[in-house]
């Protein structure tokens, strides 16, 4: 082979992997002043991966008082976001990397969303909570005002130390079909999610100053393909991880 042609050829397979695996780009914004969801998606192979930074949403609070000669610090982990906040991004990906295109021989946007095990497509956000934090999980409140969002819930099967907030995406769409619920919200106020899970901690002998405790949470969004080739594709074509954060609790 001609040693121009070969070298030409390299470049070109380089350009070409950087092209499938490059960044496809946040370009929405936030409708709440001061915050963003700080998204980043890729379309890699056919499949978008990416992941969003909840942090300017998640708040942490509380104060001590005095129960029965004890001192407990009784705090809220919450959060609220708009419809809009939480999905532009994605939306405006579906729009440049994923409509038009043909997934498994179909359009992509006519690709009905899946849960893992052939489910209901949700999203799931996970609190971690140590030993010493206790949570009345029948206090939790969970809500929403959005098309995009059919229900929300806390998973009855976590264990003690865990509270996963679900939420089912629109209603049983197809990908076409959910963007165009989502749409409606783009640019819109009051179409919020909302989740308040109020905690304790025993700090009778703890001093000001001290780290009570230390809270992490994570989410996640995957959904699959399933049609007559599903038995072929097995790991999520979309996968989205909303990142890692702690929050310390300080007396």
């Amino acid at each position: 082979m001609n040693k121009k042609f070969k070298k030409l050829s390299s470049i070109a397979l380089c350009t070409l992997m950087l092209a499938i695996a490059a960044p496809v780009g946040t370009f929405a914004e936030s409708i709440t002043p001061g915050k963003s969801v700080h998204a980043s998606y890729q379309d890699v192979n056919k499949k978008i991966i990416g992941s969003i930074n909840l942090k300017d949403y998640v708040t942490v609070s509380g104060s001590v008082v005095e129960e029965n000669g004890k001192k407990i610090y009784k705090g809220t982990i919450g959060g609220e976001i708009e419809s809009n906040d939480l999905f532009s991004d994605a939306f405006d990906t579906f729009n440049r990397q994923f409509k038009g295109k043909l997934y498994f021989g179909k359009p992509a946007e006519n690709l009905v969303m899946f849960g893992k095990n052939k489910g209901f497509p949700t999203c799931s956000y996970k609190i971690h909570l140590p030993s010493n934090v206790s949570v009345d999980k029948s206090k939790i409140l969970v809500s929403e005002n959005s098309d995009a969002i059919s229900k929300i819930y806390v998973d009855p099967k976590d264990s003690s130390d865990v509270v996963t907030i679900v939420m089912q995406l629109g209603n049983w769409n197809d990908y076409a079909g959910f963007f165009a619920l989502v749409e409606n919200e783009i640019g819109k106020s009051n179409h919020l999610i909302k989740v308040e899970i109020p905690f304790t901690i025993d700090v009778t002998n703890a001093n000001p100053g001290d780290t009570l405790a230390t809270i992490t949470s994570k989410g996640e969004c995957k959904l699959y393909y399933n049609g007559r080739l599903s038995f072929l594709y097995k790991a999520p074509i979309v996968d989205i991880n909303a990142e890692e954060m702690s929050n310390n609790i300080i007396y």
